[in-house]
């Protein structure tokens, strides 16, 4: 048999789309599978009757189909299911972000979940409901079908397919979360990947998953099929390239976009840690600063090959550049209609600050969906404190000894540290250290004398001949090696980790590193310019860690025009149109949108716990269910249950003003109808699940009481 061309990793407007294997593959691996399933339908409630009569003028039964989907309990053309999971359980099932492109066997646990609580709601009340757990779909779809068929997933090829997923959880079933021995999953990408590698789950976990088959999976085509299973109680599992606005519109809705869930960022682009690296250089292991303010490892760094147009937005003097579909947190301007909007969390997705006449809301956006005047966000950073002090011997009475660790929060220490950044540098020969100052500025090198007194180490003045300036000296080996080890040498000069967690005077370090590469141009506004990239971001995070109100600007360099020059400005009484803190958060205005076309390679992080970081000190965001559809709406619609935790805003029921579940989108009918008309959208009902009671003609009603 010829095995399917699939092509794991497509790409959607230049980029891989990870996750679901794309288009391509879904129409190939459905030519496969298709005789595997049979055609939607459900079967008849057991009083019901065919037209037909029989030879007598009696009513005929209906002749039940083994084949069916299951029964049918429901009328009308509106249900919600998430309703029922409330009913069962007095609360809605956790939503977390998925780490891994895993978004596939993610909807396939909402669907087992949604599934089970229907099947308890309808037939048993007293069975105990039992999460799904997703790592074990994702092995039997990508193990297990995959080799069944001739595809080989590697372990970080990410995603899965749909009709795979079908296959699977009909000839393997549901593994639930507290099965002994199983590791705590919300959505870990190395747990993901584990499993959906070979040689896949291990055998008891497959044995005691078969207990729990899906008994039908069948395809949903269009419209009314897809409202005549929602309505009966069964979730749809869905794999297409639709792609949505991060947050609903004023009506309510989730407006369709084109440009796929896929998001990275240009590779030159500076993400926020203590060393700062531009995006290219980020390796696994690294920290990185994410939308909390504090620092989180990289688990992933994906890399793909781009072509197309790519955007630029400015704000605070920065550029950042990524693909239209990058998801950014800002802070938009919206009426000041409370009623409408209310307080939540900012990692909750929505928090409203009123602002005269309007408020402004924080929302994940996507690049494109951004527009000037609107604020990006950069959170007050976080710089953990520790006791790892750096290993510095100095001479004291004919020994060596560690310096004190109370020396490290002193603040002519913190002084000298700052000034070295700025201004000092260690001999070639490595016996030296030296600071060189303006003959006018004799009571900095005062002070440099005294820090280093305080180390044990002799230091002196001494005038640059032929030139109007002085020099402070000190003759140590020890420290010329220990500075440039800790601070580097020349281009590279940048602070060290410890200079933030070391508990040193953060307000004496940015002091003096305008002391010795800036200057006051006018009433309480300051500027630092340099020729040290890594130097001026490190001084930005840690002015936005003390409060202040920087922003970044071009300077030219006179002396020598070629070289980049990188330039702060900040003012403690600047304009709060521009810049503005709300809620520990930092906020710059888009003063530019701007597009261009980019043919390179790109770039995307996954970061532990916080999915996600701060690119350019902004912060970026690391398969659907269908749970609900109302077709009697004026604007009928439909109700997704996406896999990426909170990050859609919070959504409300039109009639009852009840809160929505966390991570559901509300999308208009039309968008669906036309996406169940393409062939290579992947929809599937699932039906009845064993080991729970078969719905039986007594509890058909069972529903419409749930929901009443």
């Amino acid at each position: 048999m010829d095995m399917p061309n699939f092509d794991l990793f497509p790409k959607v407007n230049g980029v891989k789309n990870f996750g679901w294997a794309g288009p391509k593959a879904a129409h190939d691996a459905w030519e496969k599978v298709k005789g595997n399933f049979s055609p939607f339908r459900l079967e008849p409630n057991q009083n019901e009757t065919v037209k037909k009569k029989s030879k007598r003028g009696r009513p005929r039964k209906a002749k039940l189909d083994p084949k069916l989907m299951g029964s049918v309990i429901g009328e009308g053309r509106k249900r919600d299911l998430w309703r029922l999971v409330r009913k069962v359980l007095n609360k809605d099932l956790i939503n977390y972000a998925q780490q891994a492109g895993s978004c596939v066997s993610e909807g396939a646990r909402s669907t087992c979940n949604y599934l089970s609580c229907t099947n308890i709601a309808l037939l048993n009340k007293s069975e105990k409901f039992r999460p799904s757990y997703a790592p074990y779909h994702y092995g039997t779809s990508r193990v297990f079908i995959g080799a069944k068929y001739g595809v080989n997933f590697g372990y970080n090829d990410d995603g899965s397919i749909g009709s795979f997923m079908a296959e699977a959880i009909q000839e393997y079933g549901n593994l639930f979360a507290d099965v002994a021995g199983l590791l705590d999953y919300t959505g870990q990408a190395k747990i993901a990947r584990d499993w959906g590698y070979r040689p896949g789950p291990k055998k008891e976990y497959v044995e005691e998953a078969k207990k729990y088959l899906v008994k039908k999976a069948a395809r949903i085509t269009n419209w009314n099929d897809f409202v005549t299973a929602i309505v009966n109680g069964y979730p749809i599992h869905y794999c297409s390239m639709l792609s949505f606005q991060m947050q609903p519109n004023s009506k309510g809705f989730h407006e369709q976009t084109n440009e796929g869930w896929a998001h990275c960022g240009e590779k030159e682009s500076f993400i926020y840690s203590y060393n700062g690296k531009q995006l290219q250089d980020i390796v696994v292991g690294d920290m990185v600063f994410g939308h909390d303010g504090k620092r989180h490892k990289v688990t992933e760094v994906i890399k793909t090959k781009f072509e197309g147009k790519l955007i630029k937005i400015s704000s605070g003097g920065q550029h950042i550049k990524i693909t239209p579909n990058h998801p950014i947190l800002a802070y938009v301007s919206q009426e000041n209609d409370i009623s409408q909007y209310r307080d939540v969390d900012l990692t909750g997705g929505v928090a409203t600050i009123p602002v005269t006449k309007t408020k402004l809301v924080a929302k994940w956006m996507k690049a494109s969906e951004l527009k000037e005047g609107d604020f990006l966000v950069c959170p007050g950073f976080v710089f953990e404190k520790t006791e790892n002090f750096p290993k510095f011997v100095v001479p004291n009475d004919g020994q060596k000894r560690n310096i004190p660790k109370d020396l490290f929060i002193d603040d002519d220490i913190a002084w000298f540290f700052g000034m070295y950044a700025g201004d000092g540098n260690s001999c070639p020969e490595g016996h030296k250290v030296r600071i060189t100052l303006s003959s006018k500025e004799y009571d900095k090198a005062t002070r440099c004398v005294k820090a280093l007194n305080k180390l044990g180490l002799p230091a002196s003045i001494k005038p640059v001949k032929n030139k109007n300036a002085i020099r402070v000296i000190c003759y140590s080996s020890i420290l010329a090696q220990f500075m440039a080890k800790e601070f580097g040498k020349r281009q590279d000069k940048h602070l060290p980790d410890w200079i933030f967690t070391t508990g040193l005077n953060l307000r004496e370090v940015a002091n003096c590193l305008f002391e010795s590469d800036g200057k006051n141009i006018s009433q309480g506004e300051n500027l630092f310019y340099n020729n040290r990239k890594v130097l001026v971001y490190q001084l930005y995070m840690i002015l936005i860690s003390l409060g202040e109100k920087p922003r970044y600007t071009n300077e030219k360099n006179f002396k020598k025009p070629r070289n980049p020059m990188y330039s702060i400005r900040y003012n403690k009484n600047s304009n709060e149109t521009v810049s503005r803190w709300v809620d520990n958060n930092y906020l710059t205005k888009i003063t530019n949108i701007s597009e261009y076309y980019y043919n390179d390679y790109v770039y995307n992080l996954e970061v532990e716990d916080a999915h996600s970081y701060l690119l350019e000190g902004t912060v970026s965001h690391n398969c659907m269910t269908h749970i609900g559809v109302n077709d009697e709406h004026k604007d009928p619609y439909v109700l997704i249950l996406n896999s990426w935790g909170d990050v859609h805003g919070q959504l409300y029921d039109f009639d009852t003003n009840e809160k929505l579940p966390v991570g559901v989108l509300r999308v208009r009918k039309s968008v669906i109808e036309k996406d169940l008309r393409n062939s290579d959208t992947e929809a599937f009902a699932w039906s009845d699940m064993d080991g729970f009671y078969e719905r039986k003609k007594e509890i058909d009603t069972a529903l419409f009481d749930l929901f009443g």
